[in-house]
C-alpha cells in the first residue's frame, strides 16, 4: 500500500470517527426533550379524532398531525422511542437519497444528521413543534428516498408485483405520504420533487402515488375552513396590513424573507451548499477562492449594515435601501452561476436547478401567511435540509470525479 494512499484512509478513518462523535453529542442533545411551551396546551385536551376535527374548523388543516400532538404529548417515553427511531433512520435514507459510497459517505450521511437546525424544532414547544416540522421532514426524506430507489425498478411481472411485501411496502409508502403531506411545506416539496423524479423513473407508480396525494393535501390545505379562519385572526393580531396585499405584494415578501433568513440570517446552509459546488465547479483554484470570497464578503458588509434594523410587518418594505436587496439578491443567486460551472450531465443540471428553486420557493412560502413574522426560523428547516441533501450530492460527485483522475493518473505512470 502506498504511503498517499494510507494516509486517505487514515484520513477517511477520522472522519468516520468525528462524524460517529457529532452524530452521538446530536442524538443526545435532542433525546432530551421534555414537554414545554404549546405542549402543556396539547396535554391537556382530549386524545382522538375529536380534537383534531375541532382544529380542522377553527384554527387549522393539520388533522393527522394533531391527531397525534395530545396523545404524544401525555406519553412523552412513547414519543421519545418514535423519536429515536426517526433520528437512527436518518442517516441510512441520506446515504441512499444522496447515493453517498463507502465509508466516507456512512461519515457525511452522519454529518449531515448533525448539520440539521434541530433547536428550530422546539421553538414553540419540544414535542408539538417537533411533530409539526421534523417529522413531516423525516417523512419527506423517506418518501424521496422510496422513490428513488423504485424509480430505478422495472415494473415486475403480475405474479410478483402483488406479493405480500410489494402490497406492504406500498400501504406504508401511502401511511407515509398521508402524514407528511398534511404539512403545507412537505405536501409542496412532496408534489415537486415526485414530479421532477418522475421524468426518467422506470417505475412510475410511486411518483404518480405521491403526486396525486400531494395534490389532493394541498387542495384540503387551501380549502380548510379553518385555515381561512386562522389568516383572518392572525392577520388582525399579527399583520394588519397583510389583509391588503396583492398576489405581487406577497411574493415580494416571500422573497424579502427568502433573501434575509436564508441569505443572512440563516446563510451557514446556503454558504455550505455554495461551498459544496465550488468543489465540483470547472474552474480554476483561484476563480474558486475569488467566488468565495467575494461571497463571504458580501456576507459579512450585508450582516454588518443590518445587525440594527429589525425586520418587522410594518417596516419591511422600507427597512432596508435598495443597494442592500440588490446585495442579498446577489447572494442567494450565486449558486446558480455555480451549477452552470459543475461537471453535472445536463438532466443532472437540471434537476439541481429545480431542486435549488423548490428550496427557495419552500421559503417564499411564508409570504402567503399573516404569520410571516411570527413563525420564527422553524419554516426554514425543509429549505436548509434540501440544501444540506444537495450540498452532500455535489461532494460526493466531486469525490468520485477526484478518485477517478487519480486512478488515471497513477494507472498512466
Amino acid at each position: 500500500m502506498s504511503v498517499d494512499k494510507l494516509i486517505t484512509e487514515n484520513k477517511i478513518k477520522w472522519l468516520f470517527v468525528i462524524s460517529c462523535i457529532l452524530y452521538i453529542f446530536t442524538f443526545r442533545n435532542v433525546i432530551r426533550q421534555e414537554v414545554s411551551g404549546d405542549d402543556w396546551y396539547y396535554a391537556n385536551q382530549s386524545e382522538g379524532l375529536a380534537f383534531a376535527l375541532l382544529h380542522y374548523a377553527i384554527w387549522s388543516s393539520r388533522v393527522i398531525i394533531e391527531f397525534f400532538i395530545p396523545f404524544f404529548c401525555k406519553h412523552i417515553v412513547l414519543y421519545k422511542i418514535v423519536y429515536t427511531l426517526a433520528l437512527l433512520s436518518l442517516p441510512f435514507a441520506i446515504y441512499l437519497v444522496c447515493k453517498l459510497r463507502g465509508l466516507l459517505g456512512i461519515s457525511l450521511s452522519f454529518i449531515s444528521v448533525s448539520m440539521i437546525p434541530f433547536y428550530q424544532t422546539t421553538s414553540t414547544g419540544d414535542i408539538s413543534t417537533s411533530l409539526n416540522y421534523f417529522f413531516p421532514l423525516v417523512g419527506l426524506l423517506w418518501i424521496v428516498t422510496i422513490i428513488s430507489v423504485k424509480n430505478q425498478q422495472n415494473l415486475q411481472q403480475k405474479s410478483t408485483y402483488f406479493s405480500f411485501t410489494n402490497v406492504f411496502g406500498y400501504l406504508c409508502f401511502l401511511l407515509l405520504l398521508l402524514f407528511s403531506c398534511n404539512q403545507e411545506q412537505a405536501a409542496l416539496a412532496v408534489f415537486s420533487f415526485s414530479f421532477l423524479m418522475s421524468w426518467d423513473a422506470k417505475n412510475k407508480l410511486y411518483c404518480y402515488t405521491a403526486m396525486g396525494i400531494a395534490f389532493l393535501s394541498i387542495i384540503f390545505i387551501v380549502t380548510c375552513p379553518g385555515n381561512a379562519n386562522r389568516v383572518i385572526t392572525e392577520t388582525a393580531a399579527r399583520f394588519p396590513e397583510f389583509a391588503g396585499y396583492t398576489l405581487v405584494d406577497k411574493l415580494y415578501l416571500g422573497v424579502t424573507i427568502l433573501m434575509v433568513e436564508l441569505g443572512i440570517d440563516h446563510q451557514s446552509f446556503l454558504a455550505f451548499y455554495v461551498c459544496c459546488l465550488l468543489c465540483y465547479a470547472k474552474m480554476k483554484l483561484t476563480g474558486k477562492a475569488i467566488v468565495l470570497a467575494v461571497y463571504a464578503l458580501l456576507v459579512i458588509y450585508v450582516k454588518t449594515m443590518l445587525k440594527d434594523i429589525e425586520l418587522e410587518h410594518d417596516n419591511w418594505t422600507t427597512a432596508y435601501p435598495f443597494y442592500l436587496n440588490f446585495l442579498m439578491l446577489i447572494e442567494v443567486l450565486l449558486p446558480f452561476f455555480i451549477i452552470f460551472k459543475t461537471g453535472f450531465s445536463s438532466q443532472e443540471r437540471l434537476f439541481i436547478l429545480l431542486s435549488t428553486l423548490v428550496s427557495y420557493g419552500l421559503v417564499m412560502v411564508v409570504g402567503f401567511s399573516p404569520t410571516a413574522f411570527a413563525s420564527g426560523s422553524r419554516t426554514l428547516i425543509f429549505s436548509e435540509f434540501i440544501l444540506i441533501l444537495m450540498g452532500m450530492y455535489t461532494l460526493q460527485k466531486a469525490i468520485n470525479l477526484k478518485t477517478r483522475n487519480m486512478t488515471k493518473q497513477s494507472g498512466s505512470i
